[in-house]
């Protein structure tokens, strides 16, 4: 069963302009950050899981924008179209939150690379 729902792109300044788009969920989800605050800091019961993603391979950022247009109404040569199409994924997943990094910051992570075996494979395994 397929659903649709309303989100706001940004299209130009402060214009907006609303887009169906057909979602995959079998429930709508609103997102209420201010639940997934309250569920973090254990203050209230939250009236169902949030989803909660450290973050999502670029494969498959791309696998959705292709297979929903995403990225339709979003101008690529906007400086902030990386930003804007992190909003719109993390919305269109249902998310509390939106994602953000520090600019020129690399948060000392030891990286290894193995065999990838996903579907939507990337050379650096």
């Amino acid at each position: 069963m397929i659903y649709f729902f309303k989100r706001s792109v940004e299209i130009t300044g402060s214009r907006e302009k609303e887009i169906r788009m057909k979602s995959p969920f079998s429930k709508p989800i609103k997102p209420d950050w201010e639940e997934f605050i309250q569920c973090i800091a254990r203050t209230k019961m939250p009236r169902r899981v949030h989803n909660i993603e450290l973050f999502l391979d670029e494969e498959v950022k791309d696998a959705l924008c292709a297979r929903f247009g995403l990225e339709d109404g979003l101008r690529k040569d906007d400086p902030f179209f990386r930003q804007k199409r992190e909003v719109v994924i993390q919305r269109f997943l249902g998310y509390d939150y939106v994602l953000c990094g520090v600019e020129n910051y690399d948060l000392p992570l030891n990286y290894l690379n193995s065999e990838d075996t996903a579907c939507l494979k990337r050379s650096q395994g």
